[in-house]
């Protein structure tokens, strides 16, 4: 790894060390973040329940992306939110399927892996995750101890070429400098053999990356490049499919009056892209 990738991975430590370990448990998983409504969150479960069982629960998949849109719409209880989990729970209990392993980078305190458990899909994948926070990966741990979660580096993945089915990463690559995006897209789709699943916050239609480097918190908080991402992306594999949130939210669920205020806020520069190797 270069000196400059190292000097990286120090800052970026830096950044997550000051969020305690509560603070890195809870704080993802709550509000918009909230794996049950978040409609990336959603869709990543989906497609994992694709790979193993083809098309069989569509009309399941039709119905929790509309339950996610009331959930994001209006307040909801608890047993509300919850509704998807006992459903899907049920829906998979009886099933059996090959297993598919997975590699989640920046995995956090299990954010999306505990929901992939409470949702009955964990135990089809063969999964493990790594994250550079010591103790997002004590949080992890703490809750699930027999799943292999690790302290690693996305600039540096121990693992051999193709040697993981699929990759899935959440909200990772803005936040690195524009030489370390380039290393970690290199290293995640290196080790992918069937695919990935990537998750972005922030981007947009525009020529050209936007650095912006958050100099006190020694991060950074990038405008990528739609254009520059999917192409870097295509010298690596063989097919991609491009899902703008928004709009496929739009698409789906624009007829529904009731939604018109979630998604005129719902952010627009979301996406999440499924890489086929």
């Amino acid at each position: 790894m270069k000196e400059s990738l190292h000097r990286e991975t120090d800052d970026l430590e830096f950044a997550w060390s000051s969020k305690t370990p509560e603070k890195l448990r809870n704080y993802l998983v709550s509000g918009i973040q909230d794996p049950r409504s978040n409609l990336q969150s959603i869709l990543t479960r989906h497609f994992f329940i694709r790979q193993l069982f083809g098309s069989q629960f569509e009309q399941l998949e039709r119905q929790e992306l509309l339950h996610a849109m009331k959930l994001n719409s209006d307040p909801a209880s608890e047993e509300q939110k919850s509704e998807f989990q006992r459903r899907w729970r049920a829906a998979l209990a009886p099933r059996t399927a090959q297993s598919v392993s997975v590699l989640e980078a920046a995995c956090g305190s299990a954010n999306d892996y505990r929901f992939l458990d409470s949702y009955g899909v964990a135990r089809f994948l063969d999964y493990s995750g790594f994250d550079l926070s010591a103790d997002n990966i004590a949080n992890a741990r703490d809750m699930f101890p027999a799943i292999a979660f690790q302290r690693g580096n996305v600039f540096e993945i121990p693992h051999q070429n193709e040697s993981i089915d699929f990759v899935l990463a959440f909200d990772l690559f803005e936040h690195l400098s524009l030489e370390g995006l380039e290393a970690a897209l290199e290293e995640v789709c290196r080790v992918a053999r069937r695919g990935l699943v990537l998750n972005f916050f922030n981007v947009d239609d525009i020529a050209e990356h936007v650095p912006n480097p958050v100099t006190e918190r020694r991060y950074h908080w990038n405008t990528l490049s739609l254009k520059k991402v999917t192409a870097s992306l295509a010298e690596r594999a063989r097919a991609m499919e491009v899902v703008h949130i928004r709009g496929m939210a739009l698409e789906k669920f624009q007829s529904h009056a009731v939604f018109g205020s979630f998604l005129d806020e719902l952010n627009p520069n979301l996406f999440t892209i499924f890489v086929r190797k």
